[in-house]
């Protein structure tokens, strides 16, 4: 875990943990009403079609979050990069209910706080040098959940002791995207994150005209795959 930086995984089953222009602004988890659009610039790469991050992004629309198209980089709120990194592969012996648990976790992607996701292109699935358009566009929803502030992850039961509490009086815990376990078959806002976003943190959120901007990565996902 880098200094300061929340350390997220995703598996497949992959682990995680896990400002831009005014927008209207909820202070309240119950304006569920209220519309929000966030822009998104796409890194031009040929491996990372726009029309895949934005099937990710637009799963947010559960919340309605619209996600448009930010023609410069400089006015975007989320910005999606290619990294051709090297792919770091690590024992993660602190996975929930399974202190034992010493699969290895790839790192798939980062997001830092501030609107920049970026995908580890050599980690990600990939045939015949296309790109798995399923796990690609799954990663995206997590991250950009990320990015509209909801840095915790929703916890599995039975750990729903330790999760939030929605002002409806429920625990944000259950089947989610932003579980810290990749699901392939849970690719969708789920409505447990429904209430995750409303408890979500306002501070880092690009929700919010204002948003801190750091330049380490809160989020960091792997995959515990076993491809060479």
């Amino acid at each position: 875990m880098r200094a300061n930086a929340l350390i997220l995984t995703l598996a497949a089953w992959a682990a995680s943990s896990c400002g831009g222009s005014p927008k209207t602004k909820s202070n309240t988890p119950s304006a569920a009403d209220i519309p929000y659009v966030v822009t998104v610039w796409v890194q031009e790469d040929p491996r990372m079609p726009k029309e895949v991050v934005f099937k990710g992004c637009a799963a947010w629309k559960a919340k309605k979050v619209t996600c448009v198209e930010a023609v410069e980089k400089a006015f975007a709120d989320i910005r999606v990069y290619a990294d051709d990194g090297a792919c770091v592969r690590n024992d993660d012996m602190g996975t929930p209910d399974d202190p034992s648990d010493d699969k290895k976790r790839t790192t798939l992607a980062w997001a830092y706080s501030g609107g920049d996701i970026k995908m580890m292109m050599g980690c990600l699935k990939r045939k015949d040098g296309v790109y798995d358009a399923h796990q690609f566009s799954a990663v995206v929803t997590h991250e950009v959940g990320h990015q509209l502030g909801i840095w915790s992850h929703v916890p599995y039961p039975p750990a729903c002791e330790k999760a939030k509490e929605h002002p409806s009086g429920r625990k944000v815990c259950g089947v989610a995207v932003m579980n810290p376990y990749y699901d392939k078959d849970v690719t969708v806002v789920t409505e447990i994150d429904a209430l995750a976003f409303d408890v979500r943190d306002k501070r880092y959120s690009v929700l919010s005209s204002d948003v801190p901007r750091k330049d380490i990565p809160d989020c960091v996902y792997h995959d515990h795959d076993d491809r060479p």
